[in-house]
């Protein structure tokens, strides 16, 4: 599974996105559960679920992340490096 939520906590040039200061923590418990999810299941199948993760490398997307909390619960994480560069 591969979690591309753009962007929690962050509308950018959208300011009728919807963000919501609450998207940190609701991010992190997504996060968190499915992991838990996938990891059931694969105890149950002997299967090894990946859980990726595309984020963003501009800082006011990424600071809106938990890091250090949801890091623990991707196989890793691909960076969209494209955010370095645009007409915003």
């Amino acid at each position: 599974v591969d979690i591309d939520w753009e962007y929690p906590g962050v509308c950018g040039n959208n300011p009728a996105c919807g963000a919501s200061a609450a998207d940190t923590a609701n991010f992190t418990g997504l996060v968190q559960e499915f992991r838990s999810q996938l990891d059931s299941i694969g105890a149950q199948n002997g299967k090894h679920y990946l859980l990726t993760f595309a984020a963003s490398a501009g800082q006011e997307k990424f600071g809106k992340i938990q890091l250090s909390t949801v890091a623990q619960s991707f196989d890793w994480i691909n960076i969209m490096t494209y955010d370095f560069y645009g007409a915003w």
